[in-house]
Parts: structure tokens; C-alpha cells; sequence
């Protein structure tokens, strides 16, 4: 450790002393003042982001299930009225198409 002579001058009393350097310390005070206040708000516009990507991962995931269905139901659809089933296909397909603009309706939703 240093010891403090009693005629030194310590660097707050020479720092007063100059105003100057106060003002130099004040600028450059300042300018980390707003770069943090910008960092910050990059901060809660990232997380925003982010958040906003997980929702629509949850509504993609949720499409690719009405989609999925929708796709069986039309197939087997499909299958009964050129199997002269008109009805059992027609029931079969009136839901396939509603999955698949539930799919559609997710997949686009922001």
C-alpha cells in the first residue's frame, strides 16, 4: 500500500481543482448515459421480438396440426366418393376443408 504524504495532493482535490477535467468527466458521463438508455432500448425491442417469434411458432405448430388433419380427412374423403360413397365422403370432406382453412387461418395470423 501507498502511504499518503500529508503535502500530496490527492487525484480528487486536483481534479476539483480543474474544471476541465470535470467537464471531461461530466462528457463522457453523459455519453455512456445514453449509450446505455440506447442499449436498453435495443434490449426491449430484441425481446419484443422475440416473444412475437415464439407466438407465431405456437400458430405454426398449431396449423401443421389442423393442416394435418385436414389432409387425412380430404384423403379419405377423396376415397369414398370415387368409391360411390357420396355421402360418407361428403361428410369426411366439408370437415377437411374447415381444418384446413383453420391451418391456413394460423399459418397467416401475426
Amino acid at each position: 500500500m501507498r502511504k499518503k504524504i500529508s503535502n500530496e495532493k490527492s487525484f480528487v482535490d486536483e481534479i476539483a481543482e480543474n474544471k476541465t477535467a470535470i467537464q471531461m468527466v461530466l462528457d463522457s458521463h453523459q455519453e455512456i448515459e445514453k449509450e446505455n438508455k440506447s442499449l436498453k432500448r435495443k434490449i426491449d425491442k430484441l425481446s419484443s421480438n422475440v416473444e412475437k417469434n415464439e407466438e407465431k411458432k405456437k400458430n405454426n405448430q398449431l396449423a401443421l396440426v389442423f393442416v394435418t388433419f385436414a389432409n387425412i380427412s380430404i384423403s379419405f374423403a377423396v376415397n369414398f366418393i370415387t368409391d360411390d360413397k357420396i355421402n360418407t365422403g361428403l361428410i369426411l370432406f366439408v370437415p377437411g376443408v374447415i381444418l384446413m382453412a383453420m391451418g391456413l387461418y394460423f399459418s397467416l395470423k401475426d
